[in-house]
């Protein structure tokens, strides 16, 4: 048997709590399409978390870090006093309760350097269970962030800081805490889902009721759009489970519509024709509906 097998089971069996660590915490950052304000110019974003394994379990002491860049947005504060921006706190905090007693302290963030955000989330007493938020395989909003808004067709470029898919090594970047709080039973980091939409987009998506920027539905996929770049003629290819007709909709980043096109899909894979020549270079949004679902994604004119 091979023995750096045989020293894993060893070690595991020695200190078995530190199976824990083989369980891994994806985080994400995903725009908050209800909270975002397009008239006030405030961009706001949720910070969200889910477990890789089985079961639900509460989360110990532990630190989400992004940057991002301030010359598209703005935030100014602590958890005493916030300045510029807004903070939402949502789970793992001090309103979270596990039967009568709340298990979290509140929320402690501060965003007073530019470009840099850091929200620490404590666990002052362990439960196993009744809690009113538990970190599972399904995404929890830990806190939504509201930027002002500096650019609005400028990337706020949201990126979180730390080590991804594997064992923490930067503890002043993101890292989780298992409820025990005991450093050899720190979760794995997973990955990390970064923001890049601009405000523009944002609002964009908005105007069409496309909250999400979706790629993927029922039945139906954007596969690609070629070429990125593209000059004078956007291919959208998808792949559909059966023929049905779809409407195709062009925003700017001001939300204007530019261009609208019926079509048709097949069933398997389709390639659609988007004549874009007399567009203005710039990003746009394509918005494709079916039925009562859209699909949307971003390209780049040249």
């Amino acid at each position: 048997m091979n023995i750096k097998y045989l020293l894993s089971l060893s070690f595991a069996f020695c200190f078995g709590t530190a199976l824990v660590a083989q369980q891994s915490v994806n985080v994400r950052i995903a725009e908050n399409y209800d909270q975002s304000n397009c008239e006030e110019k405030q961009y706001c974003a949720d910070l969200q978390l889910n477990l890789n394994g089985n079961g639900a379990e509460l989360l110990g002491n532990s630190s989400i870090r992004f940057n991002y860049d301030a010359s598209a947005v703005k935030f100014k504060g602590n958890m005493n006093e916030v300045t510029q921006g807004a903070y939402i706190s949502r789970n793992f905090d001090e309103n979270t309760t596990c039967g009568n007693i709340p298990p979290y302290a509140k929320h402690s963030f501060d965003g007073l350097i530019e470009g840099d955000f850091l929200l620490s989330i404590m666990l002052k007493t362990a439960f196993s269970s009744d809690c009113s938020s538990l970190i599972s395989q399904d995404w929890a909003t830990v806190s939504t962030i509201c930027f002002d808004v500096v650019d609005e067709n400028k990337s706020p470029d949201f990126k979180i800081v730390g080590s991804e898919n594997g064992t923490v090594k930067n503890l002043a970047g993101t890292n989780f805490n298992s409820k025990e709080n005991n450093p050899g039973t720190k979760y794995h980091n997973g990955t990390f889902n970064n923001l890049t939409s601009t405000f523009a987009e944002v609002c964009a998506a908005k105007a069409d009721g496309v909250t999400g920027l979706s790629t993927i539905g029922q039945g139906w996929e954007i596969i690609s759009l070629q070429p990125v770049p593209v000059k004078d003629n956007l291919v959208v290819e998808l792949r559909s489970d059966k023929n049905d007709d779809v409407s195709i909709q062009i925003f700017d980043l001001s939300g204007k519509v530019v261009q609208e096109i019926n079509d048709k899909l097949a069933t398997g894979t389709n390639q659609l024709q988007v004549n874009t020549s007399n567009m203005s270079a710039g990003a746009y949004l394509i918005s494709i509906r079916k039925s009562n679902e859209v699909l949307a994604q971003k390209f780049i004119k040249e």
